[in-house]
């Protein structure tokens, strides 16, 4: 049974692949101002980063969960 930290890091990570799905879309789209599509992209890319630093933050605490520490 998965800790309520793994189902968290689980859900995260489907959110952080649905990002950077989105911002492929983005990326393909047929803007005609490439500067709105540019700064949708930068936005998207700060959240995947932000969300991919938070991931990894949940999975040392997981680790540490699983290893009996606090």
């Amino acid at each position: 049974m998965l800790t309520k930290t793994e189902q968290n890091i689980f859900v995260l990570k489907e959110i952080h692949c649905r990002i950077d799905a989105i911002n492929a879309a983005v990326q393909g789209a047929d803007f005609n101002d490439h500067s709105q599509q540019r700064g949708i992209s930068g936005l998207l890319g700060d959240m995947w980063c932000k969300l991919d630093d938070f991931i990894k933050e949940l999975e040392g605490e997981a680790e540490g969960e699983a290893n009996g520490q606090d």
